[in-house]
């Protein structure tokens, strides 16, 4: 087997352009003008395929980017989660997790209204292979819901039923537990670094909700643990995360759209019934059913 050089975008220009001119000497009276604008228009048409390939998108279907992720690792991935609110639970549904109860309202959306394909875009994720092994959070309410939400039977790609959850008190007896390989932490921004931080000490991969850190001192500090473990951190700055942007980059260096002039971004969210609004549970606080029930000194931690 030859070790032969693919063509890069500007060979294939470079032959593109040859192609062109080639063609013109026979047709003279096309003139200068078309000769220049067929030369452009061919060199155009080569980035714009480049590109398009470059990104992963066809020039005929919808501008789609697959998921950083395209194939479920071999290895199952033992996921515990540290923080089982609003966002801690749509965290653990976008894993491959619902709870039976937003299946099921998720379905009667659905038969409402057809434009609503939550259950739809749910299905059709991509099967991660990971189990939802622990769970982590001071309300009972909340882990009782995670733990329905680890043995749910509809998930992503047909993927089978998992064991339930077990159900941890402290975040730290999770992590010395040996039931987990990573955690998302979606916890109160205080209690952010202060878990990521023993997550990684303890050998665990990491996916921790936005802001990272509240201060400079603890954003020192949780650098230093990723560059100390090697474990793999991943910030939730939603779409700033996806892999687009990486494409993007890597276009824009590689000169596959010319000099960039100006670049400018914006942020849309496609909901039917505009903002929300989170309820807080009336069982939640400091005067719930005791101690058992919510730590609430464990809660405010060092807020």
């Amino acid at each position: 087997m030859t070790d032969q050089k693919k063509p890069t975008g500007n060979d294939w220009l470079t032959m593109s352009r040859r192609s062109v001119l080639k063609a013109l000497v026979s047709v003279p009276v096309f003139g200068v003008f078309f000769v220049e604008f067929l030369r452009k228009k061919a060199g155009d048409d080569v980035k714009r395929r480049a590109l398009l390939a470059e990104l992963g998108v066809s020039e005929s279907g919808p501008a789609v980017i697959r998921n950083a992720i395209s194939r479920p690792p071999g290895k199952r991935i033992r996921l515990g989660i540290i923080g089982y609110g609003g966002e801690g639970e749509s965290l653990v549904r976008h894993a491959g997790f619902a709870h039976p109860d937003w299946i099921d309202e998720a379905k009667k959306n659905h038969d409402e209204d057809p434009r609503d394909k939550e259950l739809e875009t749910y299905l059709g994720q991509d099967d991660l292979n990971v189990a939802l092994t622990a769970v982590c959070d001071l309300f009972d309410v909340r882990t009782e819901r995670a733990i329905a939400a680890s043995q749910v039977t509809q998930r992503p790609g047909g993927g089978a039923a998992n064991p339930p959850a077990k159900r941890f008190k402290r975040y730290t007896d999770l992590l010395a537990s040996g039931e987990v390989d990573a955690v998302i932490i979606a916890t109160p921004d205080h209690w952010h670094a202060p878990i990521a931080i023993e997550a990684m000490k303890a050998g665990k991969d990491v996916y921790c909700e936005k802001p990272m850190t509240r201060t400079v001192e603890e954003a020192r500090k949780f650098y230093e643990a990723a560059q100390a473990t090697n474990r793999v951190v991943q910030i939730g700055s939603q779409t700033t995360s996806s892999d687009q942007w990486w494409k993007a980059r890597k276009a824009i260096e590689d000169g596959m759209i010319g000099k960039l002039l100006m670049s400018q971004g914006s942020y849309h969210r496609n909901s039917i019934e505009g903002e929300w609004n989170w309820k807080i549970d009336e069982a939640a606080g400091p005067e719930g059913k005791g101690d058992d029930y919510i730590d609430w000194k464990m809660w405010l931690g060092n807020a």
